[in-house]
């Protein structure tokens, strides 16, 4: 079993006490972003009445560790949706993910 390591970070502030934003596309690993792009595909497959797709966490910020960091992200869509897509979709993450 692998031990548990500290892993993380608290929001940086600036000195007039605003969140900073550390975050950024330019910060992303290849490897990262080709998995974010199969991770889009399959949002949009899913929710055709997708509006965004927001990724936040350590490959947000360029600190992704194979093996220990997972994938955070969120989507804002259209209008309600019944629960049945919600859960194709998790589905078809997770067997995306195994593929890799």
């Amino acid at each position: 079993m692998k031990a548990i390591e500290l892993h993380g970070s608290f929001y940086k502030k600036n000195d007039n006490g605003f969140l900073v934003n550390t975050t950024g596309i330019e910060r992303l690993t290849t490897d990262t972003k080709e998995f974010l792009d199969k991770i889009i595909l399959e949002y949009k497959r899913v929710f055709p009445n997708l509006d965004s797709i927001y990724l936040r966490g350590s490959a947000a910020e360029g600190k992704f560790r194979e093996g220990v960091s997972d994938i955070d992200t969120f989507a804002l869509i259209e209008k309600n949706l019944k629960k049945s897509p919600i859960r194709r979709l998790k589905r078809n993450i997770c067997e995306t993910i195994q593929n890799l």
